[in-house]
C-alpha cells in the first residue's frame, strides 16, 4: 500500500497498517483477509496486549482489530469465528472521529457494508457466495461458472459435481 500523503508517520518504520497509509483522495480500500491471528503486541507503554492481527492478500501491512472492527466484521460476514474470515472482502476507512488516548484521532474502521463484488449470489440457491477453498469470493463465482456454466456457492458446487459423478459426467473432480 503506498502511503496517501506526507505524512510525517510514513517517515517511520511501520509494523501495521495506519490511516496514513489510506488514500489521500479519502477513498476506502477494499482488501482481502488472508488471515486473523492473536498475537501480543506491545503497546505505548511498552506493556504487552493481546490483540487480533488481520492480514491481508494484497500486498499491505497487516492491521490490528479493535472491539469495533471485529463487531463490524463478525456482522458483515454473519460469523464470530475469526478463524473463518479468510477469503473474505471488506472495505476499510479513515473515520476522522475516533475517541482513542484521551484525543479525537483518525483510525481505521471496517466499513459496514460489503464491497460490491463480495455480493455475488449463488444461481441454485440464492444465497450470497462467500470464499471457500482458499479462493475469494469472485474467484469461487468464476471458477463455478467456467466449471459448471453457472455461478454457484461451494454447496451447490459440491452437490452438482456429487451428481455429475454419479451420472459419469466428464470434468467431475473431488473439488467443489
Amino acid at each position: 500500500m503506498m502511503p496517501g500523503t506526507c505524512h510525517w508517520r510514513n517517515e517511520f518504520k511501520q509494523n501495521f497498517f495506519g490511516s496514513n497509509l489510506m488514500p489521500a483522495n479519502g477513498s476506502d480500500v477494499v482488501l482481502t483477509i488472508r488471515e486473523v491471528r492473536p498475537e501480543d503486541l506491545m503497546n505505548t507503554d511498552g506493556q504487552k496486549k493481546h490483540s487480533l492481527v488481520c492480514y491481508w492478500q494484497e500486498n499491505a501491512l497487516p492491521m490490528v482489530l479493535n472491539k469495533t472492527n471485529c463487531r463490524t466484521i463478525s456482522k458483515l460476514l454473519k460469523e464470530n469465528d475469526y478463524s473463518k474470515w479468510a477469503g473474505h472482502r471488506i472495505q476499510v476507512f479513515v473515520d476522522h472521529h475516533v475517541k482513542a488516548f484521551g484525543e479525537v484521532v483518525d483510525g481505521l474502521r471496517i466499513r459496514d457494508k460489503l464491497p460490491e463484488d463480495a455480493k455475488i449470489k449463488c444461481e441454485e440457491c440464492g444465497k450470497l457466495i462467500s470464499a471457500a477453498f482458499g479462493m475469494t469470493i469472485s474467484q469461487v463465482a468464476a471458477y463455478t461458472h467456467k466449471k459448471y456454466g453457472r455461478t454457484l456457492c461451494s454447496e451447490c458446487a459440491k452437490v452438482v459435481n456429487s451428481k455429475d459423478k454419479k451420472d459419469g459426467k466428464e470434468g467431475a473432480t473431488n473439488e467443489a
